[in-house]
């Protein structure tokens, strides 16, 4: 039985996925809650055994009794999965108003079917009285009946993040660059994006380029 995962993307990203440029995208390998005995997780000594649909990446330890041993890492997703996109939420109203306007952050685009969310929306009152004619509402926050985006998943493999090539980097929706025609001018171009998207994402979590850390490569398409 395929099951259901929520997922969160930059507004950035939810435009790609929308215009059709992006169908992957890349999430850390985090080490497994072990025993202090086993030690910390010997990245740079860790391999990729399974294959397609069911990678898994093996990882070894350095602890003292327990050090030494190798442990299996496996996907929480797998081939045939839907993903449902949390994304942002931008609530306006005139001023002086009690109405407002319900918008997808990304395109300003209306939520439909409000008359379902009245719950959700019901948390937020507090902003209603705030005197604030905007307000954000997080995509952590968002409920998946006001989902729009969904993606079934095509693919999972692991790697480390550095050997994105430069292909992928297109799938992960990497602007066109319109105004560059040389294959050199291009080419560092899209690595210079990937790299400065990923550490906007990940270097203040400790996932930065600079550490090269495994991520579960998940090839998706809209369903």
């Amino acid at each position: 039985m395929m099951a259901e995962h929520p997922i969160i993307f930059s507004t950035e990203m939810v435009n790609a996925i929308l215009d059709g440029r992006k169908t992957q995208t890349r999430r850390i390998v985090k080490a497994r809650k072990l025993h202090s005995d086993y030690g910390e997780p010997l990245w740079d000594e860790a391999f990729v055994d399974g294959k397609p649909p069911e990678p898994y990446l093996h990882v070894p330890f350095n602890g003292g009794e327990m050090g030494g041993t190798v442990h299996r890492h496996y996907p929480k997703w797998e081939v045939g999965d839907t993903l449902w996109v949390r994304e942002s939420i931008l609530l306006t109203r005139e001023q002086n108003t009690p109405y407002y306007d319900t918008l997808y952050a990304t395109d300003n685009t209306h939520l439909d079917d409000l008359h379902e969310l009245d719950d959700w929306f019901e948390s937020y009152s507090c902003w209603y009285d705030s005197g604030k004619n905007k307000q954000i509402i997080p995509s952590i926050h968002m409920p998946k009946k006001a989902t729009r985006i969904f993606l079934e998943i095509t693919n999972i493999r692991v790697e480390r993040v550095r050997d994105t090539s430069e292909s992928d980097i297109i799938s992960e929706g990497c602007p066109e660059f319109t105004s560059l025609t040389g294959i050199d001018e291009l080419y560092a171009a899209r690595m210079w994006w990937w790299n400065e998207l990923w550490d906007s994402i990940n270097a203040k979590r400790g996932y930065g380029w600079d550490k090269n850390p495994w991520v579960w490569v998940i090839e998706f398409e809209r369903s």
